[in-house]
């Protein structure tokens, strides 16, 4: 909302009449806006969301303000916090900070901002060629979600296949094509719970937010045309493995009977949750459903409960998930509206179906997950609707 905003402003500066038009895609925060057009036009902007306690965001700050001006590490504890002592002490062993009599100041090759990502991403950076040309840069985990071996890259309109792939170099060689097909991976999601650091009950669950362990192993890669499998191809990459933070949320048993009561399919349920949560979080949180990770799975860790996750897809966490933990009935609340009003029978991707999934959408069961979120958050069911 935020940048659709911006972008119409600037059609009607100076107090020249403008006319800025929407034209909506297919996904379910647009097709949301269609059939609620009041939401886009008098609701206030996404919340901005950046935790300056991340110890990777603040390591970065830390490294620009060198660049501007030398750091002293007890009196400009006032802006950084403890940790500073910490972050400069590990800058200067890499050499990106020395000691003047002034105080610390920046000292890399390169220039600061250069190796600090705007989004809080990581500074692994892999570079894409090209005939010797540099294409694009990506972090890690776009790298491997986007430009593994044997992807379709798309750039500037036009295609790429990625032909060889060095993690110890972080290169990675395209070759120009034009084909008929296009690729799109599949992974593998394990989570692991660290630390809970607050709950609160819903309606019919458990809202937790902590810190998570997670592991994204990208098995294998789909070669479609119009949406139709022409091949699947194997892909051998080490596994993602980063900490970060994440909401979950727990299903007790008596919501999952009533599921199984009304022939819902409760893995399809919990999938479509987690799916439709992620879709809604950019309309309260500035934010992409591509900076958010998910997992569903009727049997989770030690507990065994079923339980729906939503992640920060970035090392350290850069607050998302911790405001979802604060807004998600609101979250539900926006998630079922968008569920029971798609006109779709089994769902589709105006609602449930993602096109970050890493397990090719399936299980999904529409029915069972516009009962489960109704269930959850104490909204009314949805065989009533």
């Amino acid at each position: 909302m935020m940048a659709a905003w911006q972008q119409a402003g600037r059609a009607g500066r100076s107090g020249r009449e403008s006319l800025a038009l929407l034209v909506a895609y297919s996904n379910p925060l647009d097709q949301y806006f269609m059939h609620h057009p009041e939401s886009f036009f008098q609701s206030s902007h996404e919340h901005a969301i950046i935790d300056l306690e991340n110890p990777y965001i603040l390591s970065g700050q830390v490294l620009c303000a060198g660049a501007e001006l030398p750091l002293d590490c007890k009196r400009d504890l006032e802006f950084f916090g403890p940790a500073l002592p910490g972050i400069v002490a590990a800058h200067a062993r890499e050499s990106l900070l020395g000691k003047t009599r002034r105080g610390w100041i920046y000292s890399g090759s390169r220039r600061a901002q250069d190796l600090v990502g705007l989004d809080g991403g990581s500074r692994e950076t892999f570079r894409i060629l090209s005939g010797g040309r540099v294409l694009e840069t990506m972090d890690r985990s776009q790298a491997f979600r986007e430009a593994h071996p044997g992807a379709i890259l798309l750039h500037q309109g036009e295609q790429y296949r990625i032909d060889s792939f060095s993690l110890e170099t972080r290169t990675i060689q395209a070759t120009p094509v034009e084909v008929d097909y296009y690729t799109r991976p599949l992974n593998s999601v394990r989570i692991t719970i660290k630390t809970c650091r607050n709950q609160r009950p819903l309606p019919g669950g458990c809202l937790c937010f902590g810190d998570v362990e997670v592991t994204e192993q990208y098995t294998s890669y789909k070669l479609l045309k119009a949406e139709t499998i022409i091949g699947i191809e194997p892909l051998d990459l080490p596994p993602l493995q980063f900490s970060t933070t994440a909401l979950w949320i727990t299903v007790p048993p008596d919501v999952t009977r009533e599921i199984s009561l009304q022939d819902g399919d409760l893995a399809g349920g919990l999938h479509g949750m987690e799916h439709v949560m992620i879709a809604v979080m950019p309309f309260h949180v500035l934010c992409d459903r591509w900076d958010l990770g998910g997992l569903s799975t009727p049997c989770a860790g030690d507990s065994g409960d079923p339980t729906v996750f939503i992640y920060d897809g970035y090392e350290g966490g850069i607050g998302l998930a911790e405001k979802g933990y604060e807004i998600c009935e609101t979250l539900m609340d926006t998630a079922r509206t968008l569920v029971s009003e798609c006109r779709c029978e089994n769902g589709c991707p105006s609602c449930i179906l993602s096109p970050k999934c890493g397990s090719d959408n399936q299980p999904l069961d529409k029915a069972a997950t516009l009962n489960l979120i109704s269930l959850v958050s104490g909204g009314v069911s949805g065989k009533n609707e």
